[in-house]
């Protein structure tokens, strides 16, 4: 006969589940002007009591009068890893591609520490300081750049259908003190309750730089 008692089995973690989101929009007025444009988003997030990665990417392509005024392209990853409740340290990398910026290409990434001010069930605040490096290429400004990053994660579920999010960055250029990149992304969103999975959402893209080509423009919004 057996002594030992049967062991009972190991609970079996979940797998951890992606949340994944697609954003179009798109527009064509034909009257006194022409004007066409597209915008593509997406958004993957992963997210365990250990780490979070959120992977994202957008295209976006406008013309004017028969003439193409606009075409970007933007991929990008963010992985963070708790520490504690409160810590964590982060990795991100980002590939622009955009044919009327004063670069063709531009590829950048970076290391830090971040820190949640704010953790609620509803709300979340948190800061981020590290350093890394960028890369243009088709600029006049085509060195590698070591640069800081400081910034800011806010997210805020106003009601089960309503929420709002915004993240800020700061990168100032190390070899050339006062020069400096920074961008601003900014969203609002209602979930339609008769559509499962279905949402109207309102979003603000904001990029400057400070050291552009000549005759290019240091700031660069979307709506």
């Amino acid at each position: 006969p057996k002594t030992e008692a049967a062991k009972a089995p190991a609970p079996v973690a979940e797998p951890s589940k992606w949340d994944h989101k697609i954003t179009l929009g798109a527009s064509y007025a034909d009257g006194n002007t022409e004007r066409a444009n597209v915008t593509t988003l997406y958004l993957g997030v992963r997210e365990t009591e250990q780490d979070k990665l959120r992977l994202d990417a957008g295209y976006f392509w406008a013309q004017d009068e028969s003439t193409e005024s606009e075409n970007k392209f933007t991929t990008g990853v963010l992985y963070d890893y708790n520490l504690s409740e409160r810590w964590l340290v982060f990795a991100d990398g980002r590939y622009d591609y955009d044919e009327f910026q004063s670069w063709d290409q531009r590829v950048q990434a970076h290391l830090g520490l971040g820190y949640r001010l704010i953790k609620k069930d509803d709300v979340e605040l948190i800061l981020r300081a590290g350093a890394g490096a960028s890369k243009e290429w088709g600029s006049d400004n085509d060195d590698i750049r070591p640069e800081g990053l400081f910034g800011a994660d806010f997210s805020w579920d106003i009601t089960d259908s309503q929420s709002l999010f915004a993240n800020y960055r700061y990168y100032p250029d190390f070899d050339d003190f006062g020069e400096f990149r920074m961008t601003l992304a900014a969203g609002y969103e209602i979930k339609i309750d008769r559509a499962d999975g279905m949402s109207i959402s309102v979003g603000l893209l904001d990029e400057y730089q400070s050291q552009v080509d000549p005759g290019d423009k240091n700031n660069d919004i979307r709506l």
